[in-house]
């Protein structure tokens, strides 16, 4: 059996779809369509895709249609939203690998707006409400997204604050003052490796916290047991979510409307019921 005959399953053969060439010839057992008809069938062969896709990714309690979730590119909004409507108390976000810090922008943004909403006079000079800091090891480069929403002058954009470091726990002295400001929340949307350090610290220390995990790394966490029937290491997504739920009883989750992993778990410190993990 040909290459192109292993791998074609909905009646279209792949390799003719997207080359207008196919291995196996006229022997192939899939649907080459006229050439002349190949820009438009491909098109409607890439949306059937995409739906498939999402279909298969959808779990049952997520709510959300996932023919109307929101592209990747406006997760970051869609988690700024989430986390000012979830913590409206919060006067400190720590924006937690957040690579270009995105997510803090648009949070100190909107706080900004909602303050001058407020105002009695719009000449008024008005700091955020909500102060947020990116804490990543990575140099920030200035995205398009980004000079849409971060506040300019003659000088330039202005971003908000940046510590150039890791994550860690325990954490660095800077981060340490950081994390004792007055109503801090921590925050990490896909933070890799600093998604655990975020749930640990915030529940050692009371301090309300939301993450989006996504990456897994289990090569460098073997340790790590899954808590549901017949354990194993935890090698997905939805395996570290239960391992990190498990970690506390009050732990909470939602869903965020956006392709892609999009369960948020978080905490709101009013509790604590903490488990031995």
């Amino acid at each position: 059996m040909s290459r192109c005959n292993d791998i074609r399953t909905d009646g279209l053969c792949k390799f003719f779809i997207n080359t207008g060439d196919c291995p196996s010839g006229t022997n192939c057992r899939f649907t080459h369509p006229p050439l002349d008809q190949l820009k438009k069938v491909r098109t409607e062969w890439v949306k059937q895709r995409i739906k498939q896709r999402r279909l298969k990714q959808q779990r049952p309690e997520d709510p959300h249609n996932p023919s109307e979730k929101l592209k990747k590119n406006a997760r970051s909004q869609v988690f700024a939203d989430w986390v000012l409507s979830t913590f409206p108390e919060a006067l400190n976000v720590v924006d937690v690998a957040g690579g270009k810090g995105l997510v803090g922008l648009i949070v100190e943004k909107a706080s900004s707006k909602a303050q001058s909403q407020k105002s009695e006079t719009e000449s008024e000079t008005l700091f955020p409400r909500v102060t947020a800091t990116l804490i990543d090891p990575r140099p920030r480069d200035v995205s398009k997204q980004m000079r849409r929403v971060a506040p300019s002058s003659t000088e330039g954009i202005k971003l908000n604050a940046h510590l150039q470091e890791w994550f860690q726990d325990p954490p660095s002295e800077t981060v340490d003052r950081l994390l004792k400001r007055e109503k801090t929340v921590i925050i990490g949307l896909h933070p890799d490796q600093a998604t655990e350090p975020i749930v640990d610290i915030g529940l050692a220390r009371g301090i309300p916290w939301a993450v989006v995990p996504c990456c897994v790394f289990p090569e460098l966490y073997p340790n790590r047991i899954w808590p549901g029937d017949g354990g194993g290491e935890v090698n997905s997504t939805e395996k570290l979510i239960d391992w990190l739920k498990a970690k506390n009883g009050d732990i909470k989750e939602a869903y965020l409307p956006f392709e892609g992993r999009n369960r948020v778990l978080y905490w709101t410190a009013e509790t604590s019921t903490q488990s031995s993990l």
